[in-house]
């Protein structure tokens, strides 16, 4: 009983040590991997672009700057909106912009003029159409034609609103600017023309056909012929002092990708 008591002694103790070897080997594996660097790639610099926009662009390019914020969420896309003519100045007199979305190809030829931007980014990226809106007390009872009937006529400022100077045109194609003019009342830009015939601060008013998508109680009246006035077009081109310029490419590329054609179509533009 002595012998065999002995041998399951010794059996015990082989297995013990046996399992402790195993155990030994698992945790030096362990370690080893514990010591392997772990290589992760640097998160990319944090990049802010501006975006000087015309003011009917408000509404479709808000929704596609937060779409980006998924596609680089490294990249902050600040827009200014104003009338072109007000961004055009505000270019010139070097306001830090990356991008410049005009409502007009003069504006844009004008800067290309004074070599401030980036003539091979050049491109027409929308186009637009225009409308003769009313407000909601006066909409049904006004045309084209009996316009002069209104009392006031909300207008964009001819020289730094594209809306403004395309209305213009097509009112004196259509032989209708001597009647209406003393009856207008201009404003900033076509959001403010916007807003006045929603209030009721003008029975009526010209705007772009992607803004008359957004009106709650003014009503649209008639689209204006395309042959009274110079074709609605939006240039986009890279500012030539931009400090960004792969990041700004990189922007432009997304808005003409279908995810922002979509966003942009939805808004009432033409996407070129």
């Amino acid at each position: 009983m002595r012998k065999m008591g002995n041998k399951w002694v010794l059996l015990l103790a082989m297995v013990t040590i046996v399992a402790m070897m195993m155990v030994g080997c698992a945790s030096g594996k362990t370690a080893d991997k514990k010591e392997e660097p772990v290589e992760k790639e640097p998160a990319p610099a944090p990049v802010e672009l501006t975006i000087g926009a015309a003011a009917s662009l408000t509404g479709a390019l808000n929704e596609i700057i937060e779409e980006y914020k998924v596609e680089a969420e490294n990249v902050t896309v600040t827009p200014v909106y104003e009338g072109s003519g007000v961004i055009q100045k505000q270019i010139e007199e070097g306001a830090p912009m990356d991008l410049f979305i005009s409502a007009a190809k003069s504006n844009m030829d004008t800067l290309a003029d004074e070599d401030l931007i980036l003539a091979d980014t050049r491109e027409d990226l929308l186009t637009n159409s225009l409308v003769l809106i009313g407000s909601a007390e006066k909409a049904d009872s006004l045309t084209l034609d009996t316009l002069a009937e209104a009392s006031n006529i909300a207008l964009g400022e001819i020289d730094t609103v594209p809306a403004g100077k395309y209305a213009k045109q097509s009112l004196e194609s259509l032989g209708l600017w001597a009647d209406i003019e003393s009856k207008i009342v201009y404003q900033k830009d076509v959001k403010a023309v916007l807003q006045a015939v929603e209030t009721g601060n003008a029975d009526a008013g010209f705007v772009y056909k992607s803004d008359a998508t957004s009106m709650t109680s003014a009503k649209e009246i008639a689209e204006v012929p395309a042959d009274s006035h110079d074709p609605i077009v939006y240039p986009a081109a890279l500012v030539k002092a931009t400090k960004e310029k792969q990041a700004t490419e990189d922007f432009l590329a997304y808005l003409k990708e279908d995810d922002a054609k979509t966003i942009f179509e939805k808004y009432g533009f033409s996407v070129k």
